[in-house]
């Protein structure tokens, strides 16, 4: 039962997704957060359903995920009934969606400035939702719900840790035509390759969905700087960090392989730092470190990159001022601009029609697009 209500909530998130690719700016990428994240809640309740376990804490938690799928599925109808007409509204119960075209002219019937505000309360929603799924993770990993899932199968890995651990783990993927922030790009990459010496901190901050992590990942996969540091690191912090995993995932990320998995798993934190102190050493590293909320995460693991006077440098991605002014007391701040109205227009463009402009497009939708913008 509840396999089946997060399936059918993660169906409509999916079909959501696809319908409106034109419309959904930043607030499209919280949803596909929470599609990812249902998804491995699918995994777990796979698994837990499967073994019929009769854990109460379990079932407690089991139930909390059904809540949210429920949740998620009133904030996918909410955004829906604010930009589809009568006759997409029915076809939604069919599982049918418009044309890319239909759909756009539809919105001109549509009260924008209300349109947006309620744009912000459905970000607002995604929000609590996600506030409450990390709170889940954390009763998770607090009751040890893994191992009561698993009990009597020794030899079974949980899915969901294992999703998790393989999507935290895999560097950042640049993206293809990104728009904006060359200029952003030019003064970063001068400021990695000065001439200080000194290992320093740069931190990009701003708003979510600026484009923190895209930016960071033009720095990562810059050829420049693959040539010019010995070794390179990408790690995803998040609210719910836990110190001793991101150690593991840095250290694997940088590729150092001296010691067996499950030798360093069993190392407790300060072994951790030391083996990665050790192994920098006599290296110019670049660490991405991408996602921090507060102070504390990357005070936390610090200690284990040397400055070894041999241009090192710690870029770090945030929402928080606080956190890109004090995270080190060498530290170069990057606060990301807004896109120009002429980066917003070839971002819709692209998004919408595939095209970096509006040529050859209807006269009627390019007008409605630049109202949009």
């Amino acid at each position: 039962m509840v396999d089946a209500v997060v399936s059918f909530a993660l169906k409509r998130l999916t079909d959501f997704l696809i319908a409106e690719a034109v419309f959904l700016g930043s607030v499209r990428k919280e949803v596909q957060w929470l599609k990812d994240e249902l998804g491995w809640m699918q995994c777990y309740i796979a698994s837990a359903e499967e073994k019929q376990d009769d854990n109460p804490i379990v079932r407690k938690w089991l139930n909390d995920i059904t809540k949210i799928a429920y949740d998620a599925e009133d904030v996918i109808d909410k955004f829906i009934l604010q930009v589809h007409d009568e006759e997409t509204k029915e076809r939604k119960s069919a599982g049918c969606f418009p044309s890319m075209s239909s759909c756009i002219k539809c919105r001109k019937k549509v009260n924008l400035p209300e349109e947006v505000a309620n744009l912000h309360d459905i970000g607002n929603d995604i929000e609590e939702l996600k506030n409450r799924i990390n709170d889940l993770l954390r009763i998770r990993e607090l009751h040890q719900l893994e191992s009561a899932s698993n009990k009597g199968d020794g030899n079974s890995s949980n899915s969901l840790a294992t999703l998790r651990q393989l999507r935290r783990t895999a560097s950042f993927s640049v993206e293809k035509n990104v728009v904006g922030h060359d200029d952003g790009t030019t003064s970063l990459l001068a400021k990695l390759f000065g001439p200080d010496r000194r290992r320093f901190v740069v931190s990009i901050y701003g708003m979510g969905g600026l484009g923190k992590t895209t930016l960071a990942g033009k720095l990562y996969h810059h050829l420049d700087v693959k040539m010019n540091f010995h070794c390179r690191a990408w790690v995803c912090v998040s609210q719910d960090y836990n110190t001793h995993d991101l150690l593991l995932r840095i250290i694997s990320s940088f590729g150092f392989t001296t010691k067996k998995t499950e030798e360093l798993k069993q190392m407790n934190e300060e072994g951790l730092e030391r083996y990665l102190h050790e192994s920098l050493q006599g290296r110019s590293y670049l660490l991405v470190a991408d996602d921090i909320w507060k102070i504390e995460a990357w005070a936390s693991f610090k200690r284990a990159f040397p400055d070894c006077n041999n241009r090192s440098r710690v870029i770090i991605t945030t929402r928080s001022q606080k956190v890109a002014e004090d995270s080190d007391e060498r530290t170069y701040v990057h606060k990301l601009r807004f896109l120009t109205f002429d980066e917003s227009w070839q971002l819709f463009c692209e998004k919408a029609f595939g095209i970096p402009n509006a040529n050859g497009v209807e006269e009627q939708l390019k007008t409605l697009g630049m109202e949009m913008v």
